[in-house]
């Protein structure tokens, strides 16, 4: 997995591109899939969307992995069912009763 180019600010949220590159068993090569994230980004109470002075700077260093990781997620969707897309699938939570609830 790598990150296309640097972590961007677009409105209220930060914005993560990856590549994530899996190898293919039956085709015996690489493929590359691509991958978005994004997450508003953490502001004081009672604060506007884009008032950026107000930002909190505790919950800053959360924004950029948590962005980076919905980005590797959407990236790994592209795989289908058969490699686990559907593994935290609310439906089938319930269907099965995974949660034992």
């Amino acid at each position: 997995m790598e990150m296309v180019g640097q972590p961007h600010v677009i409105g209220n949220s930060v914005v993560v591109s990856v590549h994530l590159k899996v190898f293919h068993p039956i085709l015996k090569e690489w493929i590359v899939l691509a991958g978005t994230g994004a997450v508003p980004i953490e502001l004081e109470k009672n604060a506007k969307p884009l008032e950026f002075d107000k930002i909190n700077p505790k919950g800053l260093h959360k924004n950029i992995p948590t962005a980076k990781s919905f980005a590797v997620s959407n990236a790994a969707k592209q795989l289908g069912e058969i490699f686990g897309s559907d593994l935290n699938n609310d439906e089938l939570s319930e269907i099965y009763n995974v949660y034992g609830l």
